[in-house]
């Protein structure tokens, strides 16, 4: 049996700073923003990612997007995926599916 590796779990409602560690600062809007999009191939995942996409590329004057999807559902995106959202993207949203 593989070896399993532990789980770190953010909580978004600790008050900040915390000795758990400290949010990331919060964009001042979306317009002229990169914004990146990661499924996790759970089912319809890609589509409420791409209607979410839609939906804020109509409301905002996005420079860009980026979309991504991870290989396996259970397992973190590759290494190469997440370098490449975190040096083109000023945020990145993601999905669990429905």
């Amino acid at each position: 049996m593989a070896e399993r590796k532990p789980m770190i779990i953010l909580e978004p409602t600790v008050d900040y700073p915390s000795s758990k560690g400290q949010l990331a600062p919060r964009l001042d809007g979306f317009d002229g923003k990169v914004l990146g999009f990661l499924g996790n191939n759970f089912q319809g995942a890609a589509k409420m990612l791409e209607q979410v996409e839609r939906t804020l590329s109509a409301k905002y004057d996005l420079k860009g997007t980026v979309v991504r999807h991870k290989t396996y559902i259970g397992e973190p995106a590759s290494p190469e995926i997440m370098d490449e959202l975190i040096s083109s993207c000023d945020a990145v949203l993601t999905s669990i599916g429905a």
